[in-house]
């Protein structure tokens, strides 16, 4: 079995040392702008908090997740035409 000595044992404690400094650095940056970021992307704040069907089935305390995306096109009245089209009834 290999044994560290010396400068061997001293570079792999700073290294681990240095690991864990940017892991807890990282953890703040993540819960503070990363993971709200990934739980709402695209959708504005009125989108997130309307109701949506189905919420009545959600159990309170549950971490829900609202993403949306916006096209911008007229709104009409055959806006659901193509997927229709794609898959007649």
């Amino acid at each position: 079995m290999h044994t560290l000595t010396g400068s061997h044992h001293d570079r792999r404690t700073k290294r681990l040392q240095s690991a864990t400094l940017r892991l807890l650095a990282f953890i703040p940056l993540y819960a503070g702008i990363v993971r709200p970021w990934f739980i709402h992307w695209g959708a504005i704040a009125t989108e997130q908090q309307m109701a949506l069907a189905g919420d009545s089935f959600i159990p309170a305390n549950t971490v829900v997740s609202t993403r949306a995306i916006t096209i911008h096109a007229p709104a009409a009245d055959d806006a659901f035409a193509c997927p229709l089209r794609l898959f007649p009834g």
